[in-house]
């Protein structure tokens, strides 16, 4: 099938006029309700300024938008690296048009045009078998510390509620400069432009909790994000001296970290970070040569398989065991983790 004889491979920038169709399209399959709102859950990826990277399939002989694959641009802050990645996500086809081969034929013509500029892509999903055929495998490790329902009236009284759209310019300034410094506890972090921060003013559906000094934010965390997220602290931040206070406050609750930010408690539940999919091989070597110090080398991708260079040794593996080995779930190298553990915000996560 020659997906062209049929539809039309364009964008919300070059039909901005769908773009309401295309939001209806998103949350009728992931079955939103009227409490909440895709276009405020995931500004960023849907944002007016985010339009030419909202690819959209429109079927020739009705004009109907028939698929929707979104993707968003960012950099891995790694050390002092910059690691170009995308994110991927509300990729959706419309129920009448599924089990056709559409979504593969779309999903790689994606893939083809992203991946010569991207070290990584990620994306996040229920769907393992689909997304394994495309080589997107689940790695890295984040850990949910409790089960308990967030209590916005007893932590209202600790710390004070807001939001990001609420905040004066000093307070956003500080905030933005705490976010910075978590690279400081070994993480890798989404790296947030002046223009991310004020997209993320937009998810309205995210509350935000300050710990304030005497006037002085000395640490923050993010909980809710509407259908996404609800009742999950899917971002926090601290200074090293509130780190452990804040975190034992927040613990019977689910919160999400990375090990090596608290230890886990038997009682802690398991995730994998994303789902992971190298990308342009050189871009991909160069951000791993600098995340194991120089002694991993990827010398060739091929289809399911990765060949490379463990301490000059010559290894292969599977992609899928790969990026296990070096993210995480299962360590393999001795000195794992070689650099700091990736940790991505739901407020960044798509």
């Amino acid at each position: 099938m020659n997906i062209s004889d049929h539809f039309i491979i364009s964008n919300l920038k070059k039909n901005p006029e769908v773009r309401l169709k295309v939001i209806h399209l998103i949350e009728e399959s992931f079955n939103y309700t009227n409490r909440n709102q895709f276009k405020i859950d995931f500004y960023p990826l849907i944002a007016p300024s985010n339009a030419i990277n909202n690819h959209i399939l429109i079927e020739k002989s009705s004009g109907d938008v028939v698929a929707h694959i979104g993707v968003l641009p960012r950099f891995l802050k790694n050390k002092d690296m910059l690691i170009p990645i995308i994110l991927m996500g509300a990729m959706v086809v419309q129920k009448n048009k599924r089990g056709q081969g559409l979504f593969r034929l779309f999903l790689e013509s994606i893939i083809k045009s992203y991946e010569p500029n991207c070290a990584l892509m990620l994306l996040w999903s229920n769907l393992t078998g689909l997304y394994n055929k495309f080589n997107f495998y689940e790695a890295g490790i984040i850990y949910q510390t409790g089960n308990n329902d967030f209590d916005h009236q007893l932590l209202s009284k600790i710390y004070d509620r807001t939001s990001f759209s609420k905040l004066n310019d000093a307070q956003f300034n500080s905030i933005k400069k705490l976010y910075d410094q978590m690279s400081d506890h070994d993480l890798s972090l989404i790296h947030r432009s002046d223009n991310d921060w004020e997209s993320i003013k937009k998810i309205t559906s995210t509350d935000l909790y300050l710990l304030t000094e005497d006037d002085i934010i000395n640490g923050y965390f993010c909980v809710h994000k509407g259908h996404d997220l609800e009742n999950i602290i899917h971002e926090i931040v601290f200074i090293s001296e509130n780190k452990e206070s804040l975190i034992e406050t927040l613990r019977s609750y689910k919160l999400w970290l990375t090990p090596n930010l608290s230890k886990p408690s038997k009682e802690a539940t398991p995730f994998y970070t994303a789902f992971f999919r190298p990308g342009n091989q050189n871009r991909f070597n160069d951000f791993l040569n600098n995340w194991s110090n120089h002694e991993i080398e990827v010398v060739q991708i091929m289809d399911n398989l990765i060949s490379y260079k463990h301490l000059n040794e010559p290894l292969m593996d599977t992609t899928d065991l790969f990026l296990k080995k070096i993210f995480g779930p299962d360590p393999f190298f001795k000195g794992y983790p070689y650099g700091p553990l990736i940790y991505i915000s739901g407020l960044d996560s798509i």
